[in-house]
């Protein structure tokens, strides 16, 4: 009872996925009613914006990507729209994800501070959000310009009591999972002092092996 469970990266993932994807009706003409064959028909399109983070700065390496690769190909396959957000101690490029893109290069190579993506949701309507955001990093960085904003604009007590109400939430109420490879911080460490909201989850170095989450 007192072992900590598994489940592997890729399950959380796709079960974020399942939990935000809407599906939609859209009128066509390709596809004729088949009560009247002069009205249109409709198409099912699945409806599902999301972000996936890069950490960017020099102490993260290259093959970690090639591991989450397929499983972003695969949301975008099934109709998700996704943006790549490359980010250091600043958002250097943001890119519509397609399927000729390859997250084989970086843009940045600096320092690393997880707040300016964070500062960015705060900032982009409700209606304009991301219904999650996957942020692969090797954990060191910081949250600390973040706290600030949201003291600022919303009070002392607001970071708190978002977070204690729905820790697998920012407090601007999107889900986010934590990617970090092996061998870079340990998620305990992660949680206890760089972001206390979110799953965490540690990618393993060899596709198909189980990670941790965190409790």
């Amino acid at each position: 009872v007192q072992r900590g469970s598994t489940t592997p990266w890729y399950t959380l993932i796709r079960r974020l996925e399942s939990q935000h994807v809407r599906i939609n009706r859209e009128l066509t003409k390709k596809r004729p009613s088949r009560r009247h064959p002069e009205h249109f028909g409709r198409i099912r399109k699945v409806g599902l914006y999301a972000w996936f983070v890069i950490d960017t700065s020099g102490s993260m390496q290259v093959p970690q990507l090639s591991v989450v690769d397929p499983e972003i190909r695969g949301i975008h396959r099934r109709g998700a729209v996704l943006d790549v957000l490359h980010c250091d101690a600043k958002i250097c490029k943001m890119e519509r994800y397609t399927n000729t893109l390859r997250l084989n290069q970086f843009h940045g190579r600096g320092g690393t501070d997880f707040s300016p993506v964070f500062n960015k949701l705060h900032e982009t309507p409700l209606r304009d959000r991301p219904a999650f955001v996957i942020y692969i990093t090797d954990g060191y960085g910081g949250l600390e310009a973040y706290r600030a904003k949201l003291k600022e604009n919303c009070g002392d007590t607001f970071y708190a009591e978002r977070v204690g109400a729905k820790p697998q939430q920012c407090p601007d109420g999107v889900d986010i999972l934590w990617l970090i490879p092996e061998g870079c911080m340990q998620v305990t460490e992660f949680q206890a002092r760089i972001a206390d909201f979110g799953r965490v989850i540690q990618l393993p170095a060899i596709e198909g092996s189980p990670a941790k989450e965190a409790k």
